[in-house]
C-alpha cells in the first residue's frame, strides 16, 4: 500500500457550506476532518489528485462550450502560420 500524507488546507468558503473531497481518478469520496479555524484535513496518496469542492456544485446548471475551429491561414506582419495551398507554397 502506498504511503498516505496528511493534507490540510484553509477553507475558502464560509463555514457553513458542505464541502466533498473525492479522488479525481476513481470518484471516490474521501472523508475529511474539519478544525475550528474551518481548516480541512484529510489523507492524500502519492501520484493522486482530488477536488474539493461544495457539495451543492453538482446540483448546480453545468454549461457546455462549442465551437467550430478556425482552418484559415494566420497572419501577422511577414509572418504565415499554416499553409497557402499546397506544397509548394514557397517558390
Amino acid at each position: 500500500m502506498a504511503q498516505e500524507n496528511k493534507y490540510c488546507v484553509q477553507n475558502f468558503w464560509n463555514d457553513e457550506a458542505d464541502l466533498e473531497v473525492f479522488q479525481v481518478d476513481n470518484g471516490v469520496k474521501i472523508k475529511f476532518g474539519k478544525d475550528a479555524d474551518g481548516v480541512i484535513c484529510f489523507l492524500t496518496k502519492p501520484g493522486k489528485e482530488y477536488i474539493i469542492r461544495s457539495s451543492d456544485y453538482a446540483k448546480k446548471d453545468r454549461t457546455v462550450f462549442a465551437g467550430t475551429p478556425n482552418r484559415e491561414v494566420k497572419k501577422l506582419g511577414n509572418r504565415i502560420l499554416g499553409k497557402l495551398n499546397g506544397w509548394n507554397d514557397f517558390n
